[in-house]
């Protein structure tokens, strides 16, 4: 079982790059493709942030099951479309930066317990100059919970998306960083792909 989770700032396309996903041609015949969108791998725990790490220990106990199923079922063993692959949209990363500061020995125990569910974090990074422009576009309600104004949410934004590329930097579970651009849901696509052959 492998997984790709989907980190980054808002407005980077996560959520629109995990539908496309969903209809990739590419990715059409592969059955076993588990998408979970950051209302259950973020937003959960916002009722309860002092509980976030249990809530994130929890979401990977739930996919456990399909893990083990994956590794002992002997019907499944050599099914192209059984290779399970999961994606996350935003989960470790989000989670310690929102919720511990970017402590980086709450990341070393995430990772500790993530290391079984064999995850590929890419972080989608969006030039500094386009942020502005992004929340511009996606309009006053994307902007407004980070600033008074645009330029105020993209500066927050900005300095937001250092401190991921920070974190991202500690992980030590395989990561890498995309610019979030027209290519991205190919360069993901291929991603995918390739983690759900191996």
């Amino acid at each position: 079982m492998n997984g790709i989770i989907l980190e980054g700032i808002p407005c980077t396309g996560k959520s629109t790059l995990l539908r496309a996903l969903r209809a990739h041609p590419a990715l059409a015949p592969r059955q076993s493709l588990l998408v979970l969108s950051d209302l259950y791998t973020e937003r959960a725990a916002d009722g309860a942030p002092e509980r976030f790490e249990h809530h994130m220990y929890r979401l990977l106990a739930a996919v456990e099951p399909l893990r083990v199923l994956t590794v002992e079922s002997e019907a499944l063993r050599g099914v192209d479309s059984a290779r399970l692959i999961y994606l996350f949209e935003r989960f470790h990363l989000t989670n310690i930066l929102r919720h511990a500061g970017g402590d980086l020995d709450m990341l070393r125990r995430v990772e500790g317990m993530m290391r079984f569910y064999q995850p590929l974090t890419v972080l989608l990074h969006l030039a500094p100059e386009l942020i502005e422009e992004r929340l511009r576009s996606a309009g006053e309600a994307a902007w407004r919970a980070h600033g008074d104004d645009v330029a105020a949410a993209a500066a927050r934004l900005a300095a937001l998306q250092e401190d991921y590329v920070r974190l991202a930097a500690a992980c030590t579970l395989p990561t890498v960083t995309i610019a979030a651009d027209d290519e991205a849901l190919e360069r993901v696509a291929e991603l995918v792909i390739r983690r759900s052959e191996s």
